[in-house]
């Protein structure tokens, strides 16, 4: 099943949580972004997404060594050091807090 397929699944069953839960708040990121970051090929991919009970998150996580280290040896890339991937997970998590915190 590749993504084409994936996607649209995955929004089904969260178009169907949403009808027992009106609260409910799904969110997606664009992950393993080039580290020299193309800004077209964002862009690109952000243009396409378009699906209604999906909120697409403004951060990225970029294709690192450091996530696959870190899955490997069982912890988390803010236990590693690297301060670009612990920024990219922080900002993650502040996006989502304050996503949660605005509604």
């Amino acid at each position: 099943m590749g993504l084409c397929d994936t996607l649209p699944t995955m929004v089904e069953l969260i178009d169907n949580a949403i009808d027992l839960n009106p609260k409910l708040k799904a969110c997606a990121i664009l992950t393993m972004s080039p580290t020299k970051h193309n800004i077209n090929k964002l862009e690109l991919a952000r243009s396409v997404f378009k699906f209604d009970n999906l909120i697409l998150l403004k951060s990225v996580t970029s294709d690192r060594k450091v996530y696959r280290d870190a899955a490997s040896i069982g912890l988390s890339v803010l236990e590693m050091d690297n301060e670009k991937a612990s920024f990219e997970i922080s900002e993650i998590a502040t996006e989502i807090f304050t996503m949660l915190k605005d509604s």
